[in-house]
């Protein structure tokens, strides 16, 4: 159970990742529209 546990978590931490990742991409192309 641990294990499956360990598991479902590092893929959560994965997804945010991601999410975090978008997130700084989308903010860098709005600062870059707005320096235009």
């Amino acid at each position: 159970m641990l294990e499956i546990r360990r598991e479902e978590n590092s893929d959560k931490n994965e997804v945010f990742r991601i999410h975090q990742d978008g997130f700084q991409r989308n903010d860098e192309a709005e600062l870059v529209d707005k320096l235009r």
